[in-house]
């Protein structure tokens, strides 16, 4: 590794005014709602499906 990245890398890392890499480590908040909307919806995704299933089992049946 050259001398010049790690220099740079540990000017980052004692920099006091900006953070070291981008984000912080945070998400954005758009970012945290897509995660938070996906994970909401697969249980969603899941009743459908076995709705749909039941809906076609039953219609079988009553024929």
């Amino acid at each position: 590794m050259h001398e010049g990245i790690r220099r740079r890398w540990k000017k980052q890392v004692t920099a006091k005014d900006r953070p070291t890499f981008l984000g912080n480590g945070k998400m954005s908040p758009e970012k945290e709602e897509s995660i938070r909307l996906r994970q909401e919806n697969k249980p969603l995704k899941m009743e459908t499906e076995i709705l749909d299933k039941a809906a076609t089992f039953l219609a079988k049946e009553s024929i």
